[in-house]
């Protein structure tokens, strides 16, 4: 009897998620764009490479895609900016939790989800005086936060488009708002 339901499990998965999408785990490299909080009502143009690694809570596969747990995945971040003539080199690290908001990917290529790191932005000065960002004016870590949203898309077995738009909430002396976009490749196992 189990035989003869093979079949039709088979053919519900594929409807779903490719088959190369049994793994539970991903890995992502990127490249990010970052408008930095200044001083006043300015801006500060930053670009980051970045990496993540996330642990699916269960099968990317699974069919069953309906609960919370299901739908989420764990893992570390980190992104480094060099100081591009700003005066400081910075680093954003942590833990991140994603949350696919739907049951399957649409046609089996669109995953959107929504993000929320926790951890740490470091500044480390290069050079002596001020610089244009108002939390950076010392070598330091604070506090950050970093909902995102965006989406995945399936090109081929594991291989894979990630794109997201963020907020980097750094606490210090008050709230700065960052605002970044990053996209890069991910492969899933």
């Amino acid at each position: 009897m189990a035989l003869l339901a093979l079949p039709g499990e088979l053919a519900a998965q594929a409807t779903h998620y490719p088959a190369w999408a049994n793994g539970r785990v991903s890995v992502d490299g990127f490249y990010g764009r970052y408008w930095l909080d200044g001083r006043g009502d300015d801006w500060t143009n930053a670009d980051g490479v970045g990496g993540r690694i996330l642990y699916h809570l269960t099968p990317m596969a699974d069919t069953t895609r309906n609960d919370l747990a299901s739908r989420t995945a764990l893992g570390v971040f980190a992104v480094y900016a060099p100081e591009e003539h700003r005066g400081f080199t910075g680093w954003h690290f942590g833990a991140q939790a994603d949350l696919h908001l739907l049951s399957h990917p649409w046609l089996r290529r669109f995953d959107p989800f929504v993000s929320l790191g926790v951890g740490a932005f470091r500044t480390e000065l290069d050079r002596a005086g001020p610089v244009g960002v108002e939390f950076a004016d010392e070598t330091n870590t604070s506090f950050a936060l970093s909902p995102a949203m965006g989406a995945r898309v399936n090109l081929y077995r594991g291989l894979g488009l990630r794109a997201e738009a963020t907020d980097v909430m750094v606490f210090r002396d008050g709230v700065h708002h960052n605002l970044g976009v990053n996209g890069g490749l991910t492969l899933a196992f």
